[in-house]
């Protein structure tokens, strides 16, 4: 008999996210290895087709409530009957209010030994009310999944969990069909010789303004590099980032691509691949410049040094130093052969460790050993560094 996986999420509006990209995935590649995929999601979608190239039919927990004070308590109410009758033997969780949910809901149907919460950010939106229902929670959640050594550690430390109970594995390659060194890039591009890109939802947290103060400063010296923001934005910060850009005098000079579901031939011409954030787990944009075969500059949070090693496949600068980001970038933009040895390198690196078949094995013996229940019982070692 198949084994079931529930994956409850509190909210889906496309596979754009980090964590909307791994769930997909997840569904994906565990039903092609005989898992019967659950997948629920609590609040309803605000985007049309937002279910697109999922490949598991969900159950929308809202569209079958009417709104109202007690409709928390009846999503919790039919996803615990849900599990009643066909009970999973594993339940994924993600997002705070997912995770609250699936925890009542699973206690109530007698599951809750089956639940994995999951930590995939440094908790940049915490607020004194959400870390404390995270800690409650977490005393409730038998093991935890992050995607971050780092990010496991603080978020850990701050919740209060036992480290034992968090595992970590990385975020795949996804590589979408793309051939990392297949010729051709996309059409969309500006006709530049040197192009410096940054793939990022367009969000307070991913500090785009960061990455345009650089592209000012080395405007001013190298005028003939182009800039790309690669992303989606909600209609009021992209009114955001096209002043922004108009502000610094850099229009002509700084593109915004918008949403790109592939951003792959994109990163494929571009020259250096940037990441200006404030807070991260581990970054897919950063796996994926890498796999593409181009060095990245990053601010060196979260997770971003398990994916860019300092002087080897990029570089790392310190948080809203703008002045720092504009060195590094000029610094490869005037090497050529430091571009292509560290893209080399960062293809190599993430081939070893982010590829999807690897990937997809440590899923697949972390979920035997959570079935098995051996690997907490035995106190295997936790599986946080064995990746690195």
């Amino acid at each position: 008999m198949a084994r079931r996986i529930s994956v409850v999420i509190a909210s889906w509006n496309g596979a754009v996210g980090g964590t909307e990209q791994h769930v997909s995935f997840l569904l994906d590649r565990l039903s092609r290895q005989g898992y019967e995929m659950q997948f629920v999601v609590v609040n309803r979608p605000q985007v049309d087709k937002a279910f697109a190239g999922v490949n598991t039919s969900p159950v929308v927990l809202e569209d079958s409530i009417p709104p109202g004070p007690f409709s928390f308590l009846r999503r919790v109410s039919m996803l615990a009957g849900l599990f009643r009758e066909s009970p999973p033997d594993l339940i994924l969780a993600y997002f705070p209010e997912g995770e609250l949910v699936a925890t009542i809901a699973a206690s109530l149907a007698g599951v809750r030994g089956r639940l994995i919460g999951n930590r995939r950010n440094m908790g940049h939106d915490w607020t004194p009310r959400s870390v404390w229902q995270a800690r409650i929670i977490s005393r409730l959640v038998p093991r935890f999944l992050s995607n971050s050594v780092t990010a496991s550690a603080i978020v850990g430390k701050k919740e209060w969990i036992d480290p034992v109970k968090i595992s970590v594995i990385p975020n795949p390659i996804n590589l979408r069909g793309e051939s990392p060194g297949a010729d051709g890039v996309d059409e969309g591009l500006p006709d530049a010789e040197l192009i410096v890109g940054i793939v990022a939802s367009v969000k307070p947290v991913k500090n785009h303004t960061l990455f345009l103060d650089a592209a000012a400063l080395i405007h001013g010296e190298l005028p003939d590099v182009r800039f790309v923001i690669v992303g989606r934005a909600l209609p009021d910060r992209e009114v955001w980032l096209r002043e922004a850009i108009a502000q610094r005098g850099l229009n002509g000079v700084v593109y915004y691509l918008g949403e790109c579901q592939n951003p792959l031939p994109l990163i494929r011409g571009m020259s250096i691949g940037v990441l200006s954030s404030r807070s991260e787990g581990l970054s897919n944009a950063l796996v994926e410049y890498a796999a593409m075969g181009i060095p990245a500059v990053a601010t060196d949070v979260g997770g971003n040094g398990e994916v860019v090693v300092d002087g080897e496949t990029g570089f790392l600068v310190p948080s809203e130093d703008a002045s720092g980001m504009a060195e590094s970038i000029r610094l490869l933009l005037e090497n050529e052969s430091m571009r292509k040895e560290m893209g080399q390198a960062a293809r190599s690196r993430a081939a070893a460790l982010f590829a999807e078949d690897v990937i997809v094995n440590r899923y697949l013996t972390y979920f035997d050993g959570a079935l098995a229940r051996t690997w907490l019982e035995k106190g295997e070692e936790d599986c946080s560094t064995k990746w690195k």
